[in-house]
């Protein structure tokens, strides 16, 4: 995890496996998952996580809060629920909300 304490950033990194192509995958066929809070680079508190490939082929999620506090207690919950993965598919994606970027 990366805590970049003056921009109010705070990065979580894991590579997951997947049964997809994401031209190319990482490798061990891995795409790189993100979970990124930022609660004043964008003007608002907000989670964007992100799904790529090792190259261009990829998908994000944003989500905007009212809060710092409730950005920070849904990063916290979207961490864990990555951690919780055990395979990423472009299916899975898109049925939790990201679009392709």
């Amino acid at each position: 995890m990366k805590i970049y304490k003056h921009e109010q950033y705070l990065e979580h990194e894991i590579y997951l496996p997947t049964t997809d192509q994401f031209y190319p995958n990482y490798p061990n066929d891995t795409v790189r998952v993100k979970v990124i809070l930022c609660t004043k680079i964008w003007g608002y508190p907000a989670i964007r996580t992100c799904v790529w490939g090792a190259d261009d082929c990829g998908y994000d999620r944003d989500e905007k809060f009212g809060t710092k506090k409730q950005a920070r207690q849904a990063y916290k919950k979207r961490v864990d629920e990555i951690n919780s993965w055990k395979v990423v598919t472009r299916k899975k994606l898109k049925e939790l909300g990201f679009i392709t970027a």
